[in-house]
């Protein structure tokens, strides 16, 4: 319905904003806060507690979305793991290798996603205490503490989970992996291996690293490929692109 994520975030807000009215002028209707006109209370509340929560999540929002783009370019720089982590399987030059000798070794990268923005949620936004931390489509999530808006006559307690749209999704690597995973199995032990694997691949599988295309000269069966964002996601300004190996053996 909304495809501007500015116009869906002012929607929001005004939506919220006129629900609080609402709220406020309801509860005038029953006090009378301090002998004030009724209704002054209410508007100052809004203008100085919940705008401003209202304004405080929106940054947060800006951060958190800068967070899951950041984990989402390391984890592809590294195969869909950790940086500084290795395959169980593994490395084939540059590349993760995520299946060899009948075994798969890649375990998906939920975890991953996990520990990395919760470490990168932590160092740029101390005290919120982030947990949970979840994707689902294009969508990271989680749950923060509960944030407060103090004045000298009100508080206002609001929730600080999340759940922001990145315009990428982490399900590429699931989508890689059943692809890699029958290219495997229509090709492993064929002794025309390449052929097999034209036949086989989509378009999007090119031999050897991003950019540089070449099938290996060796007899090695652990066969290194660049995949491109099979969904189209972007990280930033780039197509995401994924550096992975299976073993054809």
């Amino acid at each position: 319905m909304f495809k501007d994520k500015k116009g869906l975030i002012l929607h929001l807000v005004l939506l919220g904003l006129l629900m609080g009215i609402g709220i406020v002028f309801l509860l005038g209707g029953f006090f009378n806060f301090g002998g004030d006109v009724i209704g002054q209370w209410q508007l100052d509340f809004l203008k100085n507690n919940y705008l401003e929560a209202q304004k405080e999540l929106l940054k947060d929002d800006v951060i958190i979305k800068q967070v899951g783009l950041e984990t989402a370019r390391e984890l592809a720089a590294n195969g869909g793991y950790l940086p500084g982590e290795e395959s169980n399987c593994g490395k084939e030059g540059d590349a993760q290798v995520w299946f060899k000798e009948g075994k798969s070794c890649f375990q998906g990268v939920k975890d991953a996603v996990a520990e990395l923005a919760k470490k990168k949620l932590d160092q740029k936004m101390p005290g919120y205490g982030y947990s949970d931390i979840n994707f689902n489509g294009p969508f990271l999530s989680g749950k923060g503490k509960k944030g407060e808006i103090g004045t000298e006559l009100a508080t206002y307690t609001f929730d600080t989970d999340f759940s922001v749209y990145l315009g990428y999704s982490f399900d590429d690597y699931r989508k890689i992996q059943e692809e890699g995973l029958r290219l495997v199995s229509a090709c492993h032990g064929e002794e025309k291996l390449k052929e097999c694997l034209d036949k086989t691949k989509f378009d999007y599988w090119s031999y050897g690293s991003c950019g540089s295309e070449k099938f290996p000269d060796s007899n090695s069966k652990i066969i290194k490929f660049c995949v491109t964002s099979p969904g189209l996601y972007y990280i930033g300004n780039e197509l995401a692109s994924y550096q992975v190996a299976f073993d054809f053996s």
